[in-house]
């Protein structure tokens, strides 16, 4: 199997894995407000917050996939190698839902723990360095994705890398 069907094939998969754990979140939100439905609105809005964010990030990467495979297949054009908007906005979506997830991790261990600030500091200390992190860590957009010619120097590397 060549190195491009092999790419296709994980990433396909990776793809598949994430509609089904779409189909689980939908079916755990329907759940939630069978099973909850006296809980306060802005909770109930937070649930459908986060299934909304998840049905975004699947769909930008199936669009991604599909953009890549029609119209980059094979190619190492600048245009194909940069970040568009969409690569962006998922970047965003991946980093900012595990962050509404992890927060309200955290509040209802500092219920629970009887308001007992030093067990729910770690928490989430750890959760906003890794939204932190991470948004500080997506490229900038001012011309394509990556200013620093990171495409140039990745295409110009690129004969070297398939030699060994």
């Amino acid at each position: 199997m060549s190195d491009m069907s092999s790419a296709f094939a994980i990433q396909f998969i990776g793809l598949t894995i994430s509609f089904v754990q779409l189909g689980v979140a939908a079916a755990q939100g329907l759940c939630y407000y069978r099973a909850f439905p006296l809980d306060k609105p802005l909770l109930k809005y937070l649930v459908v917050t986060v299934l909304i964010l998840n049905t975004i990030g699947v769909l930008l990467t199936s669009f991604m996939y599909w953009s890549f495979f029609s119209n980059c297949f094979r190619s190492t054009s600048p245009r194909c190698q940069a970040w568009d908007m969409a690569a962006m906005i998922l970047l965003f979506v991946n980093y900012t839902l595990p962050f509404i997830v992890q927060s309200f991790y955290c509040h209802r261990v500092w219920i629970i723990s009887g308001k007992n600030i030093y067990v729910t500091i770690p928490i989430i200390l750890f959760a906003a360095s890794s939204y932190v992190l991470g948004l500080i860590l997506i490229p900038p957009q001012a011309a394509g994705a990556f200013s620093n010619h990171t495409v140039r120097r990745s295409i110009s590397l690129n004969p070297f890398m398939t030699s060994f």
